[in-house]
């Protein structure tokens, strides 16, 4: 009884020092840089894990060696306790619409007592452990239940709930690539359907069914992931658990910002494809019919954009070069997606022509004005967290997989820098596998005590790389809360909003019920257009400022048409001075569609209601509705 009261004693004097540390450097992240408090929650849990990891393995419980053994357990502990923290914000500060401040003392009290129980009677315990599928199942269990409180309740980005209206628009009868000029390839549409399908039949909202059925994809591809795992006996348990603890996070916390993006889906698609690969699986413990499912599955993922592919090339092109032969490459599920892939390119060109004739041409010729400048795509920290990471892997000592692990996460920062957007979503790949990596390179590292300053610079790396997701915190856009005012009293109002911003647009349309009036998502023609007709060499070639504006007339004539078609009750005009990705060049929306003659007559029955964040907001009159 004494012993256990001075073990309770240490615990709470660690506890205590890690808890004050996760609360000030919360509360810290709050008032000072002002982080929205998911992302202030996410500062504070990263600073107290190493605090409180060392502290109760060397002081509280008395261990001298087996970190291989306790580390693994404990991340899932601490994962669980993120889970519940998380919770009880969700509870104080979104449910009860209480102050942030006042959830911390909740916190200060359930997460400390939930980690003493879990930690004296499983993570630091020699006597009683659960075993592998358990401990593996406990951590996607926990993950999820803290997924399954945050994520359906929060807002959804921008482009899926693009996805989500112009899907519902295509099942409703619009064509790809005529009523809807999407400029990415239509598996992500197929992919979005079934949530659509989902909405209507249960007569739910179509952005709560797409995260449920995405949160269910997530479970099955986890559980799966775990499957593969509990076969590789020749890893130990604990590598098996880390791993899965990797995947997990991958899939639930490094996404946060981009829940549900191509991206996002693509990892969850494709996860039991790289793990397959990573363990190299040998043949016999799989049917055929379940290498030929990570393959189709994989694909799905991958064909989202043809540069998620450069990804498994790389891995085959690693494992290649380690095991001296070429039998790597030449897997059921590698010749599945290959296959695959060939399809599917066939069945675009063949299902859907305009693809190819008009959406292809129009983007290489004015897409290319999105994105961040070149600085900006370079020095993204994510891409300075990997060379951190790189350079502490080089002093310590090589294995075979987390030579696998690097070679995919090098293959999505490819895929990013070969985009060169600097949107954070095209780098979550990459920060995903670099998260496992880090932790696998880490937890080997710890074995060798002959390297300390590799092994505490790759655990810096890892919680560098932790709290820069967790400061970016779930998706937040101000738009629909300042725009929803100007439609109150309409039922499902008709809504154009002219911007080159899709957040703009997204979620407003989907929070207030609207009906988009656009084929469009943005003005993704416009800024390019311009951008290329003001060019010092168009004037020298004759030929491609023909292009730009037949582009720009083609983007008008069809905004127009569909503005005479829709009628819309509110359209909100984007009239600050720098519009983004114009380069800085002056545009005027309405001085440039009432250059249709059609345009210009129907936009008197329009009046200005009011201007918000740089946008007018105008409404359809009376004698306009008539």
């Amino acid at each position: 009884m004494i012993a256990t009261l001075l073990q309770l004693a240490r615990f709470g004097s660690t506890g205590v020092a890690a808890t004050l540390l996760h609360i000030l450097v919360a509360f810290a992240a709050a008032k000072g840089p002002g982080f929205e408090p998911y992302a202030a929650n996410a500062c504070g849990f990263a600073s107290a894990f190493v605090l409180s990891y060392l502290g109760h393995f060397y002081w509280t419980f008395g261990h001298r060696e087996g970190h291989r053994r306790y580390l693994g357990r404990f991340l899932v502990l601490s994962v669980c306790g993120y889970g519940l923290s998380n919770l009880v914000i969700w509870l104080v500060v979104d449910r009860l619409g209480l102050s942030f401040l006042l959830a911390l003392p909740w916190i200060a009290i359930v997460v400390p007592a939930f980690t003493f129980v879990s930690s004296k009677y499983w993570a630091f315990s020699d006597r009683w452990s659960l075993s592998g599928p358990s401990s593996g199942t406990l951590v996607i269990a926990a993950a999820l239940a803290a997924a399954a409180v945050l994520y359906p309740f929060n807002q959804l980005n921008h482009d899926t709930s693009w996805y989500l209206v112009a899907t519902r628009k295509w099942l409703d009868g619009a064509a790809l690539y005529r009523d809807i000029m999407e400029i990415n390839p239509p598996l992500a549409f197929y992919l979005t359907a079934p949530s659509i399908l989902l909405s209507k039949y249960l007569d739910v909202n179509s952005t709560a069914a797409f995260c449920w059925t995405l949160l269910l994809c997530i479970a099955g591809s986890l559980f799966w992931i775990k499957s593969i795992l509990d076969r590789q006996r020749a890893l130990p348990e604990n590598e098996r658990l880390l791993l899965l603890s990797g995947f997990t996070a991958m899939m639930l916390f490094v996404p946060m910002a981009c829940f549900g993006q191509r991206e996002h889906l693509m990892l969850v698609l494709s996860g039991p494809y790289f793990c397959y690969g990573l363990t190299c699986a040998e043949k016999k413990r799989y049917s055929t019919i379940e290498q030929v499912a990570i393959g189709a599955v994989a694909f799905l993922g991958l064909g989202l954009k043809p540069y998620f592919l450069a990804a498994p090339a790389l891995l085959a092109a690693v494992t290649v070069w380690q095991r001296r032969s070429f039998r790597p490459v030449v897997t059921t599920p590698n010749l599945v997606i290959g296959a695959a892939c060939v399809a599917y390119l066939l069945a675009v060109r063949t299902v859907y022509p305009d693809y190819f004739h008009t959406v292809v041409p129009l983007a290489r010729l004015t897409y290319g004005a999105f994105g961040f400048d070149p600085l900006s795509v370079l020095a993204k920290p994510a891409v300075l967290v990997f060379a951190g990471a790189m350079a502490a892997w080089a002093m310590l000592p090589r294995n075979d997989l987390a030579g696998r692990l690097a070679a995919i996460s090098v293959g999505f920062l490819l895929c990013y820098f070969v985009q060169f957007k600097g949107f954070y979503y095209q780098v979550a790949p990459a920060e995903g596998y670099l998260l496992i990596f880090c932790l696998w390179t880490a937890f080997h590292g710890l074995r060798d005590p002959s390297r300390p300053v590799a092994v505490t610079g790759m655990l810096v790396v890892t919680i560098l790389l932790c709290a820069y997701i967790g400061l970016l915190g779930l998706y937040r856009n101000p738009a629909p809360a300042r725009f929803a005012g100007y439609t109150d009293g309409l039922q499902a109002p008709r809504v154009l909003v002219l911007s080159s911003n899709l957040s703009a647009a997204f979620p407003f349309v989907n929070q207030v019920g609207g009906e988009w009036t656009s084929r469009y998502p943005t003005q993704w023609i416009v800024p390019g257009a311009v951008r290329g007709l003001e060019d010092p060499g168009c004037g020298q070639t004759t030929e491609t400022c023909n292009e730009y504006r037949k582009a720009l007339n083609f983007a008008r004539s069809t905004t127009v048409e569909d503005f005479l078609k829709g009628m819309p009750e509110r359209v909100y005009v984007d009239v600050r001075r720098r519009k983004p990705y114009f380069g800085g060049l002056p545009f005027d929306y309405v001085a440039w569609l009432e250059g249709d003659p059609a345009f210009a007559e129907r936009w008197k029955s329009y009046t200005r209601i009011g201007k918000i964040s740089g946008y007018e907001v105008w409404a359809l009159t009376p004698r306009g509705r008539g």
